[in-house]
């Protein structure tokens, strides 16, 4: 666990923590070429999301925990994202936050936002505009043994299963604005648009997209298989689609 030094902000947050599913920046390089170039600008890439997510995660002041392929158990991302919401509330927290590091849009606001919404209601879920979820909130109430297995991970059907479980078994829930995630170059062309100009991540992309258009730029490299990735179903999420 890292330890953010919460601050006591009341019972709107009292007793929540944040699941941080995020492989190594190393690992999600080799799992995700995201501009199909060298392991080097791919792994600067994942660097900067891993970072522009921890410096999310220590502004609201809550606890969380950094989940990464080492630490999440399970052969499935079904199976992992069961066994880490499990272990959050085995902790004896009474709301948990699940994030990835692929949503550069997400802000300290939007997850201190999920976790005073689920005073309320079981579930809070962050859609993203390519079908997926960039926050799933959930109490200790909520029933996600089955809500897990009802939704297709990792493809652009998440949200529409998700919503439908939520509809059909008449469960409170709480809906967050749709964001932009980022995966590939597809979504830099779409991200850049909703990002300022002084965001560190936006300026690390443009950097290498510059470096990559460079008689300078290395060549594709043969990408080398991670020793922890025992599975490429294991999301830096979620991105969960």
């Amino acid at each position: 666990m890292i330890n953010v030094n919460p601050l006591k902000r009341g019972i709107l947050v009292h007793n929540t923590a944040i699941l941080f599913f995020s492989r190594s920046a190393s690992c999600e390089a080799v799992a995700k070429p995201y501009l199909k170039a060298s392991l080097k600008s791919n792994t600067q890439i994942a660097k900067s999301l891993i970072s522009n997510s921890l410096a999310t995660l220590n502004k609201t002041a809550l606890p969380f925990y950094l989940l990464d392929e080492k630490k999440q158990e399970g052969n499935t991302f079904n199976d992992k994202l069961l066994n880490a919401i499990t272990y959050g509330f085995d902790k004896g927290h009474e709301k948990l936050i699940v994030v990835g590091n692929d949503c550069p849009q997400l802000t300290a606001k939007d997850i201190l936002i999920a976790a005073e919404k689920l005073n309320n209601n079981d579930f809070v879920i962050g859609p993203t505009y390519t079908g997926g979820l960039y926050l799933i909130g959930l109490t200790k109430n909520a029933d996600f043994h089955n809500f897990i297995p009802n939704v297709a991970w990792q493809t652009d059907t998440v949200v529409e299963r998700t919503l439908s479980f939520l509809h059909e078994t008449a469960v409170a829930y709480f809906l967050l604005p749709t964001l932009s995630d980022f995966n590939d170059i597809n979504d830099y062309t779409f991200l850049k648009h909703r990002l300022t100009v002084y965001n560190l991540f936006l300026k690390v992309i443009k950097s290498i997209i510059a470096s990559h258009h460079s008689p300078l730029y290395p060549s594709p490299v043969n990408f080398i298989y991670c020793v922890h990735l025992s599975s490429l179903q294991l999301r830096g999420p979620p991105f969960f689609r």
